[in-house]
């Protein structure tokens, strides 16, 4: 029962690039983790590029961001093209010991890969962070992880 929030400084992102985000985030979580695609949950953020800094810069006065941060809203309603994004971050929650060092260090190579297929280039490194929360402290429905798993 993984949990993805999946974060982008962007103006806009399609339907499409949201599904395909979502779809393959699933994908690569019961490829690579094992995870059972019907209990896993990946939510897809926006958040304006002038809200995301580095090195205390906001991302748009660096690379291709400024081009396409400002007429991205009008853009959006004439074009269905995909815009694309200037940065990106997922938070991965799993149970804590359901996988490998090995099975994580594919996962994060072959997300990186969806991210840019899904975004096209960024601005910025793409940052992803697995959480591994112990199995009592992670609930399903009112269950704990623990209680679920069968002995």
């Amino acid at each position: 029962m993984p949990y993805i929030h999946i974060r982008v400084a962007s103006e806009y992102l399609s339907p499409h690039q949201i599904r395909q985000l979502s779809q393959g985030t699933t994908r690569l979580m019961n490829e690579r983790l094992r995870k059972r695609p019907d209990l896993t949950v990946v939510t897809v953020e926006t958040l304006p590029p002038e809200r995301w800094f580095l090195a205390g810069t906001p991302i748009p006065t660096r690379g291709h961001c400024t081009r396409r941060a400002r007429p991205l809203r009008w853009l959006a309603a004439a074009s269905p093209l995909p815009t694309g994004a200037c940065a990106a971050m997922a938070d991965i929650t799993i149970t804590q010991g359901s996988n490998s060092a090995e099975e994580k260090s594919v996962f994060l190579a072959d997300f990186q890969r969806l991210l840019s297929d899904c975004l096209g280039p960024l601005d910025t490194p793409a940052y992803v962070v697995i959480h591994e929360v112990p199995g009592s402290d992670w609930g399903y429905d009112g269950v704990s992880q623990a209680q679920r798993r069968p002995i």
